[in-house]
């Protein structure tokens, strides 16, 4: 046994790989595990980049015309399947390893989604100071690092959350938009005028986060905001038959 595979057997003792979805232990080097993988249900092809959701689950005539310029996610918000478990780590286990993962996922699909547009930057939608003091990191942050870094765009922190907002968890649709009229703001360093920027969030449910966001960086002179996410959540009831499993 070499001095290499020596240290890989130490760090799979110690330090084991865990999958990004579920939790468990997995094989060192790797991301997901078998199960997670063929339990992974991602957007049925084509998808809407008007609503990020997959055509026969668009939803446009219903929201209307948004801020952003184009929307998409890799997969389906799934509660009760590895997808709603994902976002939970994600949120809860202050794991960059789970966060690098979800990113190289959406670093993916916005090659596929968006091939011909050229970013300037990518920015994460943002958390108030005391929400991010409270959890101890921004997922979406986490996020957008792995996707600038993947498609070799520059990360701009930029965008500002000033008021401490109610959760939009539980609340209407109508509600959402008004729990978030005013919360967003640019930080005046970002030189905004002409830019593409990619926005970066976790999950997309009606929308209302990303478009308000997007609605203040236009205000500020940037040119076009396309947004991309770990997942988009569709109807209650329709999730699981929304998307297709890994490999099939």
């Amino acid at each position: 046994m070499n001095g290499k595979q020596l240290a890989d057997r130490l760090i799979a003792a110690f330090l084991p790989d865990r999958c990004a979805f579920c939790g468990d232990v997995i094989a060192h080097n790797t991301e997901i595990c078998p199960r997670c993988k063929n339990e992974l249900h991602r957007q049925e092809q084509p998808i809407c980049y008007d609503c990020g959701r997959s055509k026969p689950h668009c939803q446009c005539k219903k929201d209307g015309k948004r801020k952003w310029d184009g929307i998409t996610a890799p997969l389906v918000y799934e509660t009760e399947g590895v997808t709603g478990e994902a976002v939970r780590r994600l949120k809860r286990s202050n794991n960059r390893k789970n966060a690098a993962t979800l990113g190289r996922e959406i670093a993916s699909c916005v090659r596929v989604s968006f091939p011909d547009v050229a970013f300037d930057c990518v920015m994460p939608v943002p958390m108030h100071p005391k929400d991010k003091l409270k959890r101890g990191y921004s997922q979406s942050a986490w996020l957008a690092e792995t996707v600038a870094e993947e498609l070799s765009i520059p990360f701009e922190d930029m965008l500002l959350k000033i008021e401490r907002t109610q959760s939009q968890k539980g609340l209407l649709r109508q509600n959402r938009r008004a729990n978030l009229r005013g919360a967003f703001d640019v930080n005046e360093m970002f030189d905004a005028p002409d830019k593409t920027v990619l926005l970066i969030d976790d999950v997309i449910t009606t929308g209302a986060t990303v478009d308000e966001c997007a609605t203040v960086l236009k205000i500020y002179g940037v040119r076009a905001v396309y947004v991309a996410a770990v997942c988009t959540r569709y109807k209650k009831g329709t999730e699981n038959h929304a998307g297709s499993k890994a490999g099939n």
